[in-house]
């Protein structure tokens, strides 16, 4: 961050609609136009939807890579250079459950640091 301006960054990333709200036909309410950094809510009662501006929006068809890749990563750059860095992460769903891959984030950060410690990127 020390090449940026340091400022808290809000990241957004709308999950995929789940084996049980397909089976139970519910619809898609929430997109992500990632190229504006937005969200789109649909208005129940046919109205325009609501839309909400974030510095990055991802959809449910994002990969955690990229997601990493363009968020992560730099923040772990900066840390590595001796300036502070957090990222904190919500997972918001009706039953907080951690999922298969809940550790993926830190485990490739860790990995980052084991490669750089070694000269490489």
């Amino acid at each position: 961050m020390s090449d940026k301006s340091e400022c808290v960054k809000v990241v957004v990333r709308v999950r995929p609609i789940s084996s049980t709200e397909i089976s139970d036909k519910r619809k898609v309410i929430v997109t992500a136009d990632h190229s504006r950094a937005e969200i789109s809510v649909v208005n129940p009662e046919g109205g325009p939807p609501k839309l909400f501006t974030f510095d990055a929006a991802y959809s449910a068809e994002s990969k955690q890579e990229q997601i990493y890749d363009s968020t992560a990563y730099p923040i772990i750059e900066s840390v590595l250079k001796g300036f502070n860095g957090t990222i904190f992460a919500v997972r918001k769903e009706r039953f907080m459950l951690p999922s298969p891959n809940h550790h993926q984030l830190t485990l490739t950060a860790f990995h980052v640091c084991a490669v750089r410690s070694n000269g490489r990127r």
